[in-house]
Formats: C-alpha cells, structure tokens, sequence
C-alpha cells in the first residue's frame, strides 16, 4: 500500500527565547578504507554500450483479505509470504500453487512472538529477530522449531548473509533526548554477536516550547544488500553514493553519479502542509527530493538504484543501473511495490531481486487488492 509524505528528521532546536535552524548532522562511514579503494564518479548522462533492463511480469497471486508485510524466495524458487496479524506465512511453488500454509503465534513462549522480521539461511532454515523480546528464533526447512535465543543487537531490517552473519540497523536513542536517535549499520555473529560498525546517522524529532513538533519533510535512511560473495552495499537516501564493504569490514569502493534530483512538486508540498495542519507540526519541505530510494542486486551483475525522479500518479518508478564494476548504465521502469517511499524509520522493501527476477507486493492505484507478483528481468543493449 503506497505511503503518504510523513512527519520525519528533525532540522530545529529551541533555545531559551527562540528556534534556532541548524544542519543536520552528516552520517559517518565507520570502517577503514582497503588499499585497493576505488572511487567511480560517474556523469548524469549513462556510458555506452547503453543497456535497456525490462522488468517482464510473469506471475501474480492475490488472496482475499491478506495483508503481506513481508516477501522472501529461496534457491528453488518458491515464494513465502508473511501475511496478517498472527504471521501466516503461505508458500508457493514457482509456478504459483500453493503448498504450505503455517500460523507463527504472537506471544511470549517458545516460538511466539512480540514483533516477526523473518530471514531465510542459506541451507533454507527460517530465522525470525524479534526485536521486543531480543530473542532470535530458528526453524527448520520443515518450519519445526529448533532453537531460541537471546541476542545482544536489536535493530531493524534484519538480514543474513550466506555464511549466516546478521546484519542490522541498531537503534539508540541519544542522551538526554525522547525523540532523537542514533542509528548503526551493524554486523554481528551468527549469535547476535556484535562484530562490525559500519555507518552511523542521527535523526528524530524536537518539540519547541508550544508543544510543537519540528521535522524533516524526507527523513535520511540507510539501504542496503548483500552479495553472494559477503560483500555489503550500502547507500544513504540523502548522498548519491552506493558504498560496498568487504566481508573482512573494509571499504573498497564507493560508486557516485553526479546530478540533481527533481524539484518537490507543488501537490507533494501540498500533502505536508495538510499533513501540518492537521496534527499541528512544522515540517522542512527541501527544494529538491532525497537522491536515492532504495537499492537491489540485479545477480549477477548489475544494480538498480531506485530514485525518487517518478512524479506523484506515474504508475511505475524510476530507476538507475550499474554494472558491478560501478558504471552507470542506463535508466530504466520498474514496478511500483508498496512502500517504496517510505522513510519515516528503517524498513526491508516489499520487494526483492532474485534469480533473474524481481518480485514484489503491490496495491494498484486503482483498487484494494494487494498482490504478490514476479517479474523476469531482461537486460539488453538500447538505442
């Protein structure tokens, strides 16, 4: 279902007799850079030979009455999707019939949960973080309960790579505040042992003396995947650069593209300014939108870099691509998935690449169904 503009980061801070405007803190890269970094800056303009990538939809499922929050495909193809308030995952095969269904209970006990991020292993195991019980919780192949744990790291938008390492947004708040918070692109064991720091940023709201909350019209995420090879890539929504660090922590390359966003259009400011008025907060609208939405690995070799350059009603999104070397390609169309804007907090997209494909969950403009549907990705050379 698509977001709305939000409330986001705060830019304002009150002092004894006024509200002072200040810049918002730059994110830090915490890791050292390798001896063979590189750094590619590419132009507006894409380098040749110009590849045209089409997004071909092959399947589309819809139930009555389900409301998927999360979508994960394993080696073989089969599609699970997280549906509902108790967690039911209902898997297809990939033709798209459907083959299991399983309800993972809210609660406290052995298997039960408070909050449900899910993640499939690499030998098909499910793992599930549940970050307000601190517990992470194994399944096997079978969906059979194996084991449950506590963990060190809490954070958002779990993820495994294939040797089983958890990666995560840790969230903190910052001394002596309730509404601003530190955020850390984190490594940790296959215990939820913390290993690595990668990328810290702060954000949050403040209050002035009326009561009033003061915020960001586009509040700054970090995104990010991981390779087959254990490699992370990672963006922050408000620069134009997509870091890739090594699975032994360093970084050894960054890829740029110079160029300005889009302006902010007069129906988006129109959304904060209602937004404004009815719950009574001051939003920053900037002159131009964030750079980057979001980001995915087109396996094996390129990467689509999701900007937010389609206009309020388009029906698809824009997108950017790269080869992995780090030269931009060519531009091109993709499905529009539910939450593709939404930067409000940390969050998985309802969409992933895999295996040649890219799948999604979508809610037409146009209608209430949601589906879950896939596309074959085509690459070519274009005109």
């Amino acid at each position: 279902m698509r977001h709305k503009p939000v409330i986001l980061a705060v830019i304002f801070v009150l002092s004894a007799s006024a509200d002072i405007l200040i810049a918002q803190k730059p994110g830090r890269q915490l890791v050292a850079k390798a001896a063979d970094f590189v750094e590619i800056v590419n132009d507006a303009k894409p380098v040749g030979p110009v590849l045209e990538i089409k997004f071909v939809q092959d399947l589309s499922l819809r139930e009555s009455d389900w409301t998927p929050f999360a979508l994960r495909v394993n080696d073989r193809g089969e599609i699970h999707v997280f549906t509902g308030k108790t967690n039911t995952l209902v898997r297809f095969d990939a033709s798209g019939k459907e083959t299991l269904r399983k309800d993972f209970r809210p609660g406290q006990g052995p298997g039960e949960f408070g909050f449900f991020d899910p993640e499939f292993a690499s030998d098909g195991r499910l793992l599930v973080l549940d970050g307000r019980q601190r517990r992470l919780t194994v399944f096997d192949g079978d969906f059979k309960l194996l084991n449950v744990s506590k963990v060190a790291l809490w954070g958002d938008d779990f993820r495994l790579d294939r040797a089983g390492n958890i990666y995560l947004i840790v969230t903190e708040f910052l001394a002596n505040t309730r509404d601003r918070q530190l955020l850390t692109l984190t490594k940790g064991s296959p215990q939820g042992k913390p290993l690595l720091k990668i990328h810290e940023y702060e954000w949050g709201l403040t209050r002035d003396s009326r009561g009033v909350y003061h915020g960001d019209a586009y509040r700054r995420q970090v995104k990010f995947q991981i390779d087959d090879r254990g490699n992370l890539w990672y963006a922050s929504t408000d620069r134009y650069e997509i870091h890739v660090v090594s699975p032994e922590g360093q970084l050894i390359r960054t890829i740029a593209k110079r160029g300005d966003p889009r302006k902010v259009t007069e129906e988006e400011i129109g959304v904060f300014k209602a937004n404004d008025a009815k719950f009574k907060t001051f939003t920053d609208i900037p002159e131009r939108m964030p750079p980057i939405a979001d980001i995915f690995l087109l396996d094996p070799d390129y990467v689509l870099v999701v900007t937010f350059e389609s206009l309020p009603g388009e029906g698809t999104l824009v997108g950017d691509v790269f080869d992995r070397e780090g030269r931009f390609r060519g531009r091109t169309r993709l499905p529009k998935y539910d939450g593709w804007d939404f930067l409000m907090a940390p969050s998985k997209p309802r969409a992933l690449a895999r295996n040649g494909s890219f799948y999604t969950i979508e809610t037409p403009e146009d209608g209430n169904d949601i589906f879950v549907r896939r596309y074959k990705i085509v690459a070519g050379k274009g005109s």
